[in-house]
């Protein structure tokens, strides 16, 4: 259920591309800038993302199209943890956007 919210709630940020609906734990998506290459930027998020860690996420290549992967696994994970991941994610892109602007 917490993987279906983040899915539900990535679509609602500009920008954002998921992948397919999840079945179970595994959600992808990507962050499309409206200039340059979108997937040295993801690689820049999913980096970004980990320095800061509060979340952890992890990236992965699909035909050499660079992904983020949120996993929800643990069964301590909560709607209020779903809720920071969805923060930092939204947080993170608005940081890397400002970077890549030169601001």
């Amino acid at each position: 259920m917490l993987t279906r919210h983040c899915y539900e709630m990535l679509q609602r940020i500009d920008g954002i591309e998921v992948g397919p609906e999840p079945e179970l734990s595994v959600l992808l998506f990507r962050y499309l800038p409206e200039n340059g290459d979108a997937d040295a930027f993801n690689k820049r998020l999913v980096d970004a993302i980990q320095e800061d860690g509060r979340i952890f996420l992890s990236s992965t290549h699909l035909d050499e199209t660079t992904y983020l992967r949120l996993i929800v696994l643990c069964f301590r994970t909560h709607l209020e943890e779903a809720e920071l991941m969805l923060a930092v994610i939204h947080e993170t892109i608005e940081k890397c956007r400002k970077e890549e602007k030169g601001g």
